[in-house]
């Protein structure tokens, strides 16, 4: 039997309200980032929102085939992994769309970053991340390096802007995405032990509520400077 993540009985329920959480909080994000843009009129927030909308789909979709695979269990010991070989069509679906659309808000948020306008380029990182993921053969392994990966990159180039800036809320955003990197570095070791895949959830929680904080902060701010 093949194993997408080990999860404990008592923790395959409160794994699916976390996800519509984890779905409810970067829809927030999205809105609030597409609020600001609104505000602002700036290009890269507006992108910042399409990322997180698209985050939003990713754990949208993983909870609710999650449900339907909940639904049609009749006891708790069978809950013991989401395990490929029951519930094959819609787990493979459910999590092949998660992966698809979290490594599409990753990559709009690393386009962000370029600070261009080029739809040639956008398509190709897209391109090729979803073809990393769909040829390998461990994809959940190769899902969770290429998250990472990307993180990474968001996180350097958000520690150049606060060193160019000086702009302290850049601070908090930085911590956010450090959050999710260790939160995708827990998830990669949950085929073997389930307290990082709790612990992934947990680090994923904080860094969503740390950048809805932020957003919240900056809404004020252009409300207060905004024009009567």
């Amino acid at each position: 039997m093949v194993y997408y993540y080990l999860i404990p009985q008592w923790f395959f329920g409160l794994d699916i309200s976390l996800k519509f959480l984890f779905a409810f909080i970067t829809l927030i994000v999205s809105f609030f980032s597409y609020k600001i843009y609104r505000l602002s009129e700036h290009r890269e927030t507006k992108l910042f929102s399409a990322s997180f909308f698209l985050i939003f789909l990713s754990f949208l979709s993983l909870a609710l085939v999650n449900s339907i695979i909940l639904s049609g269990t009749k006891t708790a010991e069978e809950i013991t992994s989401f395990a490929i070989e029951r519930n094959a069509f819609f787990l493979f679906l459910g999590l092949f769309i998660h992966m698809a659309f979290y490594i599409a808000g990753l990559i709009t948020l690393v386009y962000t970053q370029f600070k261009i306008k080029n739809g040639k380029v956008y398509y190709i990182m897209l391109g090729l991340g979803l073809l990393v993921i769909f040829s390998a053969y461990n994809k959940v392994v190769t899902f969770n390096i290429l998250s990472a990966f990307l993180l990474t990159f968001i996180i350097y180039n958000y520690i150049n802007e606060y060193v160019k800036s000086g702009n302290k809320k850049t601070i908090m955003v930085i911590i956010a995405f450090i959050f999710l990197l260790l939160s995708s570095a827990n998830y990669s070791l949950a085929l073997e032990y389930y307290q990082a895949y709790l612990v992934g959830h947990i680090l994923g929680l904080i860094a969503y509520t740390l950048i809805i904080l932020n957003l919240i902060t900056s809404i004020r701010k252009w409300q207060k400077n905004a024009p009567a």
